[in-house]
């Protein structure tokens, strides 16, 4: 019998690179989120930092130019932070979008191989079948030439 050759094989090939292509976003998209955590957790100690130099300041002296460049300067943080926090929110937006789209490829490979692998199994049965017919054929052929041979002696 011939060989199996799976006719959808390039299919399977072509989603196996999108599949690849799609876990290489996912990653890519993972790092970019644990990036912008590191930046937010990163401004997050900043700020706590500024407001507890501030309060150091404060208990030291009271200047009021001082404490309003303070109170400025943490604002600018606490803005900073915000706008992290933003950075942080569409990573995890783009991370649940590539993780969705990975899955879908990885449904449309896992359906092509689950049709190839039954195409393999019919071939397979297939060919089991036919190696039995040629078993039994070779076996009828043994059995009439036994018989043939044992009724030639049965004469003599």
């Amino acid at each position: 019998m011939k060989r199996f050759v799976f006719r959808a094989q390039a299919a399977i090939d072509l989603r196996q690179r999108e599949y690849d292509e799609a876990r290489r976003v996912v990653a890519r998209a993972s790092l970019d989120l644990r990036a912008a955590q590191d930046v937010w957790s990163e401004a997050r100690a900043r700020q706590v930092e500024a407001r507890e130099q501030w309060a150091r300041e404060m208990t030291q002296s009271i200047d009021p130019a001082r404490s309003q460049w303070y109170r400025f300067w943490i604002e600018r943080l606490e803005h900073e932070q915000a706008t992290c926090a933003k950075a942080v929110a569409a990573r995890e937006r783009e991370l649940a979008l590539a993780t969705a789209a990975c899955q879908a490829t990885h449904q449309r490979l896992e359906a092509l191989l689950r049709f190839r692998d039954k195409a393999f199994d019919a071939w397979q049965r297939a060919a089991a079948a036919d190696e039995q017919k040629q078993i039994d054929a070779l076996a009828t052929l043994r059995h009439v030439a036994a018989h043939r041979e044992s009724a030639q002696r049965s004469r003599t």
